[in-house]
């Protein structure tokens, strides 16, 4: 499938911002006011700055900014230690005192002693005491109590004075940015506040951590359990002297991020909205989405899902829904999911099925996925639910939607429509489907066009799993063609129908056959009433290539008694007209073949307009020569004659009894007395039992049918 226009397209990037004028959430005057206050301090204590943030609220921007501003400051050395870049806790500890060493030794200027080797053995020696892990089978607590007999604490101790004196005689103070640590696994958190629990005490060092405390107090929880629940929360007060909360981001800066996301999505894709499609999302953003908009990561993910789904989908759904249901992606993830699983519910084919019987099984799937969420979201999901999948609101029993709508959701591509779901969530056409894009350029292309030439467009655009919607989406723009056109279209598709349908038996309730057949009488619907329209429809009858097919074209070119007679494609007399070529052409192939063996369960249809439309006796006089060819041949008409029951839109019950109205259509088309006779001829006199008795319970099927044919007949005489 081709899309016009740009298909490579950058995502927006979610990258943390380091330039204050890119500040759109009053993140730099609150940094820059946390950085004067670490560098002014004249008490060389150490002391540690927690910065409490959630996911995607811009925790990693404030630490970009305070370091922007202490870098101004030669007075102090900045250090970025990011723990998620190590495998381990050993590792994460050693890289921790190694980065801290390699930034003094460049910016310190003592040479009596380096303070990068002080710091270096200083983290051998403390390095067991953070960690938990092995190593080759000897954990480090056993590691360090051997290194404690060659060194004794006053070592570590001598160290740290050491490093304490350079860093007073430098005049400097250290501040330590730690970013990340929410994204660690619950031991390695551990590990990262007991190294800065154990260096806490190192005057002249600030650290500054940003995290989300409910992640960290929920990890540190299963190290320190108590019976409140408290436990992590508590560890988290001993550790962070300064506990600092983002300041809240503002609904309208963000409300304007959001916006301009999209449009920068929008345009990059060159996907324009019309105004009242932009009316439609803004209202579907308010009532539903935007009470789950936490934070400017959440902007950014939604404008790169409409960057990614909007320029493959874009001529092939309904724009505004696809960018609904993306939202619920991004927003409500396991209410997507719930929709993604269930399009029966949602599109509203099991609701017309089994009516209110669904109702508590759709209500508990969508309150399942929603079960996490605040009640007020819920309510703006449920909304929103409502307004994409109409067909939800018939649960209210105040509200209807009939097929006309349907029709309209269909033609509007709206993921509430069966045809339309699946694209949503596979992002692409399914293979037994056609893009509406290479239906619009068929439609286009047709103008001017002999019946072979569109012949042949039409062999490019159908195959063997996608001819129904094929017929179906050209029915729906059955009015973008011409009358020329559609007459050049529906000849084209009559000698088409041996090719397309190659495969098929039988046309009743064929889908395919069916679909082509309603679109033929459609396009006649193009054509004025009268004389031209009569020779299409004749044309059309004498090009099918199979006997099948023309009796399908026929029948939608009927009169319907729920029509006037001004709103019937033909006149009576037309269509008596009609209906001779087509019995001639019963008549024609009844000469080579057994008819009832070879069209089953569809004789009876084929039969009836062979009666109607020439001599009625003839139908009769042919059955009864071939039942005279086979005595078993009568078993297999009357099998023909079961009754079908339609189970689901695709599956097909044959009840196994001749009922009474199979046996009334029976008599309608042959003399009865012509079929009891030769089924005496099988089963003899016996069959006069049946005449006080229904058998339904008796084997095999033809002996049966043969004794329920005869309950009938002989209660008649």
């Amino acid at each position: 499938m081709s899309i016009p226009g740009k298909m490579i397209h950058d995502f927006i990037s979610d990258a943390p911002i380091s330039d204050p004028s890119l500040d759109l959430f009053r993140r730099w005057s609150f940094s820059q006011r946390l950085a004067e206050i670490v560098k002014s301090r004249s008490d060389p204590s150490s002391i540690v700055v927690g910065i409490y943030g959630g996911w995607g609220e811009g925790k990693t921007t404030v630490l970009n900014f305070i370091e922007h501003e202490l870098r101004k400051h030669e007075s102090t050395i900045c250090i970025r230690f990011n723990p998620w870049n190590f495998s381990n806790e050993i590792v994460l500890v050693m890289n921790f005192f190694q980065t801290i060493a390699e930034a003094l030794d460049k910016n310190l200027s003592s040479t009596k002693e380096r303070i990068g080797e002080l710091i270096k053995t200083y983290a051998f020696l403390v390095a067991p005491l953070t960690v938990s892990l092995p190593i080759g089978g000897v954990s480090l607590s056993g590691f360090a109590k051997e290194l404690g007999q060659q060194l004794s604490s006053v070592s570590i101790e001598d160290r740290k004075e050491k490093i304490q004196e350079i860093l007073r005689q430098e005049s400097k103070r250290i501040v330590v940015l730690i970013d990340d640590i929410d994204r660690l696994d619950k031991s390695e958190i551990y590990a990262v506040f007991k190294l800065v629990k154990l260096t806490a005490d190192f005057n002249y060092i600030t650290y500054v951590m940003a995290f989300d405390e409910k992640m960290v107090s929920s990890a540190l929880e299963d190290k320190y359990a108590s019976a409140t629940g408290q436990a992590g929360r508590n560890f988290l007060e001993k550790i962070i002297q300064v506990p600092l909360h983002l300041p809240a981001v503002d609904r309208n800066s963000l409300r304007r991020l959001f916006f301009k996301g999209v449009e920068q999505a929008l345009n990059d894709i060159q996907v324009s909205l019309e105004e009242n499609q932009a009316q439609e999302f803004m209202r579907y953003f308010i009532d539903g989405l935007e009470i789950r908009l936490k934070n400017p990561r959440a902007c950014r993910r939604f404008a790169n899902a409409l960057i990614f789904s909007l320029p493959i989908l874009r001529e092939e759904v309904n724009v505004v829904d696809l960018m609904a249901i993306e939202g619920f992606r991004i927003f409500y993830p396991e209410l997507y999911e719930a929709i993604r699983q269930n399009p029966g519910i949602f599109t509203g084919i099991l609701i017309d099925r089994q009516g209110s019987d669904i109702k508590f099984t759709t209500q508990k799937i969508i309150e399942n996925s929603l079960k996490t969420y605040a009640d007020e979201e819920k309510k703006c999901a449920r909304e929103l639910l409502q307004e994409i999948f109409p067909k939800l609101k018939s649960f209210s029993g105040k509200v209807h939607y009939d097929r006309s709508w349907e029709t309209r959701w269909a033609n509007e591509r709206r993921i509430a429509a069966r045809e339309y779901f699946s694209r949503y969530f596979i992002y692409s056409v399914p293979a037994d489907d056609i893009s509406d894009q290479e239906i619009d350029l068929f439609i286009s292309s047709v103008t001017d066009k002999t019946i072979n030439e569109v012949k042949e467009l039409l062999q490019s655009l159908v195959n063997d799993k996608n001819a129904d919607r094929v017929f179906y989406k050209l029915r729906q723009r059955k009015d973008n063609l011409s009358i020329s056109s559609s007459a050049v279209l529906a000849q084209a598709i009559a000698q088409s129908d041996s090719i397309f349908f190659a495969t098929e038996r039988t046309f009743l309730f064929t889908t395919t056959w069916l679909e082509a057949a309603i679109l033929i009488s459609h396009l006649l619907r193009n054509v004025p009433k009268g004389k031209e329209r009569l020779e299409l429809a004749e044309q059309i009858i004498r090009l099918a290539q199979t006997l099948t097919f023309k009796i399908a074209c026929f029948r939608w070119m009927r009169s319907s008694p729920e029509r006037t007679p001004e709103d019937n494609e033909f006149s009576q007399q037309d269509e008596s007209y009609l209906g001779q070529i087509v019995a001639n052409a019963i008549r024609l192939e009844a000469q080579t073949e057994t008819i009832y063996k070879k069209y089953g369960k569809d004789t009876r249809f084929l039969l009836g307009i062979w009666s109607r439309y020439t001599n009625s006796r003839e139908p009769s006089e042919y059955l009864e020569q071939t039942f005279d060819k086979d005595k078993i041949n009568v078993l297999e008409f009357l099998k023909t004659y079961l009754s079908v029951e339609r189970e689901s839109e695709y599956k097909l019950l044959y009840n196994e009894d001749l009922e009474a109205s199979n046996y009334n259509a029976i008599v309608a088309i042959v003399d009865p007395d012509i079929i009891y006779s030769r089924l005496k001829r099988i089963f003899g006199d016996d069959l006069e039992l049946a005449k006080d008795k229904f058998y339904n319970d008796i084997d095999p099927l033809d002996k049966k049918i043969a004794y329920q044919f005869s309950h009938y007949y002989l209660k008649k005489k």
